[in-house]
């Protein structure tokens, strides 16, 4: 078929791939027509016109590809602009005199309700005067009272009506406002296509390749967890989603889509690096200490392989990811996002209830699952649904194929935890220089349910690094006898009866040197 603007034959070549990277799309249209011999001139239409022209790649099969390139052109609509704007300006009209003519009725209401509370408050004013003449009509007064009052209430009810209807029509004045500022010009398009040249030595079929990069796309990934009863245990069914988003101008439909961790843009600047001075000052009598906050960090919960020879990276472990989309999908250029399904798959996993009383009150339903798909879970936002009920959102971080790792799916509504901690005053022994600080941690658990529940409870000590300060834990007073770890976490396991109750207990002591300050 030949293109009505030009000579060209006009090709159908739809879009049949589509790779996703963080901040741009990789386009491939395929099409087929039949040619001549000798010189064939080919026109591709309605492409997407932010494409890339540099990265516009032109593949041909059957044929010699003379040239290929990108051409563009404004469309301007003038009449149906027009026409739309006189009717939008016609609807301003109207709701602007019906909006004055209400507010007119609104300042005529509001002076009548000030006359009617002034005569009232006059009223009130007489009827003081005539108690004080002995002049006395209670079945009068109350008449004339409750009769001002209703009135007073009618018509502050019809101003409250008013008000509302005047601050819908406000919004009605906005939207139309809107939309005269978008048919005040005449609307436009822009249009793009791709002209290609091609020779043939004999007639037949030709099948042309197109590629080129489009920027207004992106996308993310995005998780569901479902966690599920499997026989005597627990699984979680895990639904991976890419989030798609692109205004470029062209429609994908029916379009395989990839997405890539690749950062094609991602540039390698090497740190600045500054001069270090290094000055002499006289040592301190005292030692100036204060406490930090430390994070400990991990690479995770470990594997039942050993599938991991380095730190993973970031967002994909340090090399590129490849996911494909389940099936072929229609993502439309209109901005919104849209869900696209990957994989589908479900794994064992094993459900505990932690406690961190020091950070939350309450108990949390974990679970930790071994990744089970060969391509790694990227990190992102995970949409939980705790036995078909909605439960909340979390993120997950990145994951190896076989690597574990832990999730949480909100508070065992059964379990109340108080915890309080108590600082006693400081002792210091005769002829010592250390000053000891004694600490009680007590947490209070209650089991609102009909069934035991198992808990992991974890309190935190602080870990000192100097030879002044020191940490010791009463293991006597302490329950189970518990002792921190290196990193001063103290773990206890309790199962709290139906009903019931149960006290956890933590004393410790901080003994530091009397010249040790901050602390």
């Amino acid at each position: 078929m030949t293109d009505a603007n030009s000579d060209r034959i006009s090709l159908d070549a739809p879009v049949r791939e589509v790779t996703l990277l963080e901040d741009r799309a990789v386009v491939t249209r395929v099409g087929r027509v039949s040619v001549p011999a000798g010189l064939s001139r080919l026109r591709v239409a309605a492409v997407a016109p932010v494409l890339a022209d540099k990265t516009l790649e032109a593949r041909v099969e059957g044929a010699r590809l003379i040239d290929a390139r990108c051409g563009r052109k404004l469309l301007t609509h003038v009449e149906s602009s027009s026409s739309e704007h006189a009717a939008v300006v016609k609807l301003q009209r109207e709701n602007d005199h019906a909006a004055a003519k209400l507010r007119t009725s609104l300042q005529e209401r509001s002076r009548e309700l000030q006359d009617r509370t002034l005569a009232r408050e006059h009223w009130a004013k007489e009827v003081g005067d005539d108690v004080a003449w002995g002049q006395k009509d209670p079945a009068r007064w109350a008449e004339s009272l409750d009769a001002a009052l209703a009135a007073e209430i009618v018509l502050r009810e019809s101003l409250a009506l008013d008000h509302a209807r005047v601050a819908e029509l406000d919004r009605l004045a906005q939207d139309l406002a809107v939309r005269a500022a978008a048919t005040k010009d005449p609307s436009s398009q822009r249009l793009a296509w791709i002209d290609i040249d091609i020779q043939a030595d004999a007639s037949g079929t030709a099948e042309i390749r197109l590629t080129y990069v489009v920027p207004a796309a992106m996308w993310r990934p995005q998780h569901r967890a479902l966690l599920e009863r499997d026989g005597d245990g627990f699984s979680v069914r895990w639904q991976i989603d890419a989030c798609v988003w692109q205004r470029t101008g062209e429609a994908w439909e029916d379009a395989a889509l990839t997405f890539s961790t690749e950062r094609p843009s991602l540039g390698v600047q090497p740190p600045d690096l500054g001069s270090d001075i290094l000055r002499v000052r006289k040592k301190q009598e005292q030692l100036q200490v204060e406490a930090r906050e430390q994070t400990v960090a991990t690479t995770g919960l470990g594997s039942d392989k050993n599938v991991l020879d380095q730190l993973p990276g970031v967002a994909d472990g340090g090399s590129t990811v490849r996911l494909k989309s389940h099936a072929a999908a229609t993502v439309p250029s209109d901005g919104r996002p849209h869900r696209i399904r990957i994989a589908e798959i479900s794994m064992p996993a094993s459900r505990r209830t932690v406690l961190l009383a020091e950070l939350s009150p309450m108990a949390i339903l974990e679970t930790t699952q071994a990744w089970a798909a060969e391509s790694p879970l990227l990190a992102g936002p995970v949409d939980l649904v705790r036995e078909g009920v909605i439960a909340g959102r979390t993120k997950v971080m990145f994951a190896a194929p076989g690597e574990k790792f832990a999730l949480g799916w909100g508070p065992e509504t059964s379990i109340r935890v108080q915890r309080e901690v108590t600082r006693l005053d400081g002792k210091t022994r005769m002829l010592s220089s250390w000053i000891k600080v004694p600490h009680q941690v007590r947490l209070k658990l209650s089991n609102l349910g009909a069934e035991p529940v198992t808990l992991e409870v974890t309190e935190r000590l602080p870990v000192s690094e100097l030879r002044e300060v020191e940490i010791e834990v009463d293991r006597g007073a302490t329950t189970g006898g518990a002792s921190p770890d290196d990193d001063g976490f103290v773990r206890w396991t309790v199962t709290v009866p139906p009903h019931g109750r149960d006290v956890i207990a933590l004393d410790w002591t901080l003994a530091k040197k009397d010249d040790v300050k901050g602390i």
